[in-house]
């Protein structure tokens, strides 16, 4: 009758030491993904104050309800000589500018749209 002097498997110290490894990467995976998660809803709070700034201006303009100040844009062209030619557009530039919470508790996040609207 043979004896096995050799037993296979693995120690508790060798189980416990793979257990530690594992667990020490799943932390950092966790924060990853907790950062992560974070990112894409502050950007979805983010895209809904854009979308509704974005609304009410256009509505300001439909209703010319918007009363600022003349302005003009200069656009300018170089033909690559000294010199330069300009365009003047006439009309009135539009900034509106909407403060939301970002879900996480910051209520100082903001956001600004700025449009040119030339005169007919």
């Amino acid at each position: 009758m043979k004896i096995l002097s050799e037993e296979s498997g693995f120690t508790l110290v060798e189980v416990l030491v793979s257990l530690s490894l594992i667990s020490i990467v799943l932390v950092a995976y966790l924060g990853l993904f907790t950062n992560s998660f974070q990112g894409i809803y502050s950007s979805g709070y983010k895209g809904e104050a854009l979308f509704e700034t974005q609304q009410d201006m256009e509505q300001q303009i439909i209703n010319k309800a918007v009363k600022t100040p003349p302005d003009e844009l200069i656009v300018n062209f170089t033909n690559g000589s000294f010199t330069d030619n300009k365009i003047k557009i006439p009309g009135n530039e539009i900034i509106m500018k909407r403060k939301y919470t970002d879900g996480f508790g910051n209520d100082n996040a903001s956001v600004s749209l700025s449009v040119f609207v030339p005169d007919k």
